[in-house]
């Protein structure tokens, strides 16, 4: 627009798009419990730890953004940037598998895992190596959508409040969706494609639009 502020119908996908991220936040979060279970074992403590590393890495994602957000001239184009680079991470971390095998047996043929703490951390470590840069990227997210909302409130329908459970609504949709049907009809690697063309292209549209 001439005065430089995104246009109204950019502004107007930014609800949709909200939900869209959280549809794939929580489809990742059960896809990677999948993939890391080979590596982390099935024991509470291991899902523990997995869910541990998906919210240690959303919460510095947030406190990280909250600051970049508020000298960032065109959030929405950052919000578009960060759905892109989620998307790219995601792919990444498919790559990252048979390495998780070697870091695995590192671990646990070193010599350092000598106490329970020592074994809990080491599976920290795997789980970070997966899927802490794509957490820290969704963490991004909120901050970003809460900036675009303050500054544009009344050119966006709805509040904070209305983003953030549309954003619910999106996550509860992404779990049981993953769960009940990309799962069992197309296995993990292609349920994680599914979800990654989400965010690349949410991503591409907010960029180019």
């Amino acid at each position: 627009t001439s005065d430089g502020e995104p246009p109204y119908r950019l502004l107007s996908l930014v609800p949709i798009a909200f939900a869209v991220s959280g549809f794939a936040s929580l489809s990742y979060e059960l896809l990677w419990t999948r993939i890391l279970v080979y590596f982390l074992g099935v024991q509470a403590h291991a899902y523990t730890i997995m869910l541990m590393t998906f919210l240690f890495g959303i919460a510095a994602g947030s406190i990280f953004f909250a600051r970049i957000s508020d000298k960032v001239r065109d959030n929405l184009y950052l919000f578009g940037i960060v759905e892109i680079l989620i998307g790219l991470f995601s792919i990444a971390g498919l790559f990252t598998m048979g390495r998780l095998y070697s870091l695995s047996d590192y671990l646990r043929m070193s010599g350092l895992i000598k106490t329970w703490w020592h074994y809990a951390g080491g599976r920290f470590i795997i789980a970070a190596a997966f899927m802490f840069l794509p957490t820290f990227l969704i963490g991004g997210t909120f901050p970003i959508v809460s900036r675009i909302v303050v500054t544009n409130l009344q050119k966006v329908s709805g509040s904070v409040g209305k983003i953030y459970a549309l954003n619910t609504i999106g996550g509860i949709l992404g779990s049981v969706i993953t769960g009940f049907f990309f799962l069992p009809l197309l296995g993990v690697r292609n349920s994680v494609l599914v979800v990654v063309s989400l965010n690349l292209v949410l991503g591409f549209l907010l960029v180019l639009g």
